[in-house]
Order: structure tokens, then C-alpha cells, then sequence
């Protein structure tokens, strides 16, 4: 998530799909900061979306290993 003219959030009024995001609740790459900013454009595109954070840390389902 960036100002840059290819971050995601920025293309969020040509999503037509509804979608499901994901993130680690610990995941330094998307911070609680970066979650918001993406969840309020897809609102304001008006678009279909439901957001969670799940424990265990980024890339590992179900806990540590």
C-alpha cells in the first residue's frame, strides 16, 4: 500500500468480483494501517469485500510450526 500509481488500493473501482482478504495478523507488509486503507477504498468503489486477520503469523495456516 503506497501513494505509487500501482498500488492496488488505488484500483479498487474496477473490481466487479466480491472478495475475501486475508492477512496475518502479525504481517508487517500489512499493517492494521494498510488493512483500513484498503477496506475504505474497496467502500468507496463500492465494492463486495469482507477482511480478516488470522493468527499464526504470514504463511503458516493453523499456527506456527
Amino acid at each position: 500500500m503506497s501513494d505509487d500509481e500501482d498500488s492496488p488500493h488505488l484500483s479498487a473501482s474496477a473490481i466487479s468480483a466480491e472478495l475475501y482478504l486475508g492477512q496475518a495478523d502479525n504481517d508487517q507488509s500489512m499493517t492494521p494501517e494498510h488493512v483500513a486503507a484498503l477496506e475504505q477504498a474497496l467502500e468507496e468503489a463500492g465494492s463486495a469485500a469482507d477482511s480478516a486477520a488470522h493468527g499464526g503469523g504470514p504463511g503458516v495456516a493453523g499456527g506456527s510450526s
